[in-house]
């Protein structure tokens, strides 16, 4: 049921809640580091060492401690005896809070948001049933249950990671939820999908549940992934979160299409009511012929059978399995047209269900099969005749007109399994890389006839000049809004610098790390302390830590801002630089609270985000709780005393995390925050055609032409001015179109809140050409091989 709008916290007191949090977490640590409690997931987590070698900076702490709250509040017991043991230690608001956690135990979850009811507050509607650990044992079909259950249907959320997420498009999330007494809270890694679906998430617990069950073992369950078959999915992470968390590799990867159709993998399984007529190929035939569709390929083993309909090609879509052992037929395909057609085809020999019994997206299935390493019935039965169906092994005599190639090649042209696959994959190499050889090199190198390599060469060819298929009025882009222009990046180099990550491209750009962005200021004669220090972001950073650890916390409002007091001395002290030449308008300016500062508010929120600054529910302190100093990381007054470690530490945050493109008030730019590396990288292209400065709005057309998606939204916008008479240029228009309002988010967030507040860019206003842009010193120093 909808949250009644009385029922929302304010975000200041799920703040305070969360500092709380912070108080309390030591003290439990240490009591289940006490009672073993921790032992036995820490051994797990180090026993996928070499898996987390590339996973987020924090990854080890996070985790860490994501294991130790569920082993200790995962469960009433466990919670209620530390309330027991801990009372006399704990301030009573703090074991207020645990006692919570005696009803409603901290949790896994995975969910999807529904309503935004702003500060960061969201209504969201979990998958699956409640945690087993909500239910008192005994309690099923109680009242007490039932009202579990329906509030498990709906929950208020307060959470700035997923608000953030969920404004930019993703509505699909796995965490750890705790319960503060007024909403409930995330804790730890929180894991956005960006192409998935609660069916995906569904299809892959399945799949863990059977792998948790039997680790290592023999057996092959009939059809793993079952829609519908897993309905506690809380339960299920819990028995395995370290599998659910590994999905972090998948979490921003785009959905897999196929000649303009999302591709998935559907399967069902039928009982084979007569197994003996089952091997009589010529059944499955008649069957196919009479549903217009021809056998391409047919393979049969003492135990099992392989049919595949369609094209004579290794790439069977849909696809049938038999199994002699259990009786069964198996249905695979791509795609649920794919499945329907071979659920038809082969009616007359073998019932399927309508509706495929697994359907999951490309990517969860590459997930499920990468992380869990569990195969079902029909896995199998693919994996060993996988090689046999490559090399063309075909049984019995078939129709020679429906086994002809399109391209009318002869069978000494056609490419062996192996021989295919090594050229695609040579292919799709040189693609991602900006790469370019002709078909005779990529012949020589693989050791095959140059015949084999052209035919694939021209399709593939093709497909990369359309590479995100065609366009259609729910997704637009494709060949309707014309080529990506990238300044001639290579696929690979273009997705890395737009991953939101820190930029790491050789060849293209690299963010150094805080001692190469020293060594390279020294080479050109700056003091690094000294240029660092005077960018913004840094100067109010230092200001307001040191304040902090001073005064031992900054003064407060009730709502949660700082207090008008310290923004007027801020002010005074010109703590961040003033936007004005002179005095006089400067002083016209002054703010009269923290809200009048957007500057201010930006930097107090960066500080916060990245882990510097808490508040408390009343003032603002440092950030320097045990688990900063057991992970042996700087205190926050060490990162204050350095400001290049500081400036690095602020600039990682702002690329991986920081919500810098959101303003209440205007909607976000798809694309934006994650195209920040590839942002910068275009200005410096750009600077170096001219030695001048740049207008602002060149960088918002790069930025444009760069992405499909906003490209064809421009291009339907100008053409639906044409069709109404009007022209598209800047003196004929009077609308505040698309471009404007990429433009408005690309001068104000970008180049402002971003790369000015970073020193990496300076801006002047031109009455002809509104804000340029050009980079500065600091920029060369801190990003190399921008070329």
């Amino acid at each position: 049921m909808p949250i009644e709008k009385p029922d929302i916290p304010r975000e200041v007191d799920c703040k305070r809640r969360s500092a709380q949090l912070n108080q309390l977490l030591p003290h439990a640590f240490e009591y289940a580091r006490r009672k073993r409690l921790i032992d036995r997931w820490f051994r797990a987590y180090d026993a996928l060492e070499p898996e987390w070698e590339r996973y987020p900076e924090g990854w080890e702490d996070s985790v860490r401690g994501m294991l130790a709250n569920a082993a200790l509040f995962g469960s009433r017991e466990r919670a209620a005896a530390f309330c027991r043991v801990m009372k006399k230690e704990l301030p009573d608001e703090l074991t207020s809070m645990a006692r919570c956690w005696r009803e409603r135990p901290w949790c896994y979850i995975a969910f999807t948001v529904i309503a935004d009811y702003g500060d960061n507050l969201l209504e969201i509607v979990p998958l699956g049933d409640p945690p087993s650990s909500w239910l008192p044992a005994g309690s099923n079909g109680s009242q007490q249950a039932e009202r579990v259950r329906e509030q498990w249907q709906s929950l208020l959320l307060y959470s700035p990671s997923v608000g953030d997420h969920y404004r930019h498009g993703i509505k699909l999330f796995l965490t750890q939820l705790w319960d503060d007494g007024r909403a409930f809270q995330t804790y730890g890694v929180v894991l956005p999908f960006r192409s998935l679906e609660p069916e995906d998430l569904l299809f892959f617990a399945d799949v863990a549940r059977f792998a948790t069950q039997h680790p290592g073992g023999p057996e092959y369950p009939r059809l793993a992934g079952v829609v519908g078959r897993t309905t506690n999915l809380s339960d299920v992470i819990a028995a395995n979160p370290l599998a659910f968390l590994q999905l972090i590799r998948f979490s921003d990867a785009p959905g897999v299409a196929g000649r303009g159709v999302p591709l998935w993998r559907c399967a069902a399984s039928a009982v084979l009511s007569e197994p003996a007529a089952a091997m009589d190929e010529a059944d499955w035939a008649l069957s196919l012929k009479a549903a217009g569709e021809h056998l391409a390929l047919a393979i049969f083993d003492d135990d099992a059978g392989a049919l595949y309909p369609g094209e004579a090609s290794p790439m069977h879509d849909p696809a049938l399995y038999l199994s002699y052992s259990d009786d069964r037929c198996y249905l695979a395909a791509m795609s649920e047209e794919a499945y329907r057609r071979g659920r038809d085809a082969v009616a007359a020999v073998c019932v399927f269900p309508e509706e495929p019994e697994v359907r999951a997206s490309m990517v969860a299935y590459a997930a499920a099969h990468k992380i869990l390493d569990c195969a079902d019935e029909l896995r199998r039965l693919e994996d060993r005749f996988s090689a046999r169906r490559a090399e063309g092994e075909f049984e019995g005599e078939f129709d020679e007109e429906a086994l002809e190639d399109e391209d009318d090649l002869d069978d000494a042209s056609l490419p062996s399994g192996d021989e295919l696959q090594a050229i695609l994959n040579r292919l799709s190499e040189n693609h991602n890389e900006g790469r370019t050889e002709s078909d005779e090199e990529i012949a020589a190198a693989l050791g095959v006839d140059p015949a084999k390599v052209t035919p694939l060469s021209e399709k593939l060819s093709a497909m990369f000049e359309e590479p995100f298929g065609p366009a259609t009025p729910d997704t637009p882009g494709g060949p309707a809004s014309g080529a990506a222009d990238r300044f001639g990046l290579s696929p690979k180099a273009y997705v890395a610098l737009t991953r939101r990550s820190v930029p790491d491209v050789p060849g293209a750009l690299v963010v150094r790390n805080a001692a190469g962005i020293a060594a390279a200021l020294r080479a050109r004669g700056l003091d690094p302390e000294r240029s660092v220090a005077d960018a913004p972001a840094v100067s109010f950073a230092r200001w307001f830590i040191n304040k902090a650890v001073a005064e031992g916390s900054v003064a407060a409002t009730q709502a949660g801002y700082v207090a008008t007091k310290v923004v007027a001395e801020a002010f005074e002290r010109h703590v961040i630089p003033p936007p004005f030449e002179s005095a006089a308008g400067w002083d016209r300016y002054r703010p009269k609270k923290e809200g009048d500062w957007p500057e201010f508010q930006l930097y107090r929120k960066l500080l916060e985000a990245a882990g510097l600054v808490d508040y408390n529910g009343k003032r603002f302190v440092a950030a320097d709780t045990p688990a900063r100093a057991s992970a042996g990381r700087l205190s926050v007054a060490e990162l204050a005393a350095g400001p290049l470690i500081l400036y690095h530490h602020l600039l990682e945050e702002m690329f991986l995390r920081f919500e810098w493109d959101y303003h209440p008030w205007l909607p976000a730019v798809p694309h934006l925050r994650e195209s920040a590396g590839f942002l910068f990288y275009a200005a410096g292209v750009l600077q170096r055609e001219t030695a001048d400065w740049i207008p602002a709005s060149r960088l918002t057309e790069r930025f444009i032409a760069a992405v499909p998606p906003l490209a064809a939204a421009v291009a339907r916008e100008r053409e639906q001015l044409r069709q109404r008479g009007a022209r598209y240029d800047d003196s004929a228009r009077d609308a505040f179109g698309l471009p404007e309002l990429i433009g408005g988010a690309v001068s104000a967030h970008f180049i402002g809140d971003f790369a000015e507040s970073f020193g990496l860019l300076e801006t002047q206003y031109s009455p002809d050409s509104g804000r340029r842009f050009r980079t500065t010193r600091l920029y060369a120093a801190v990003f190399g091989e921008t070329h």
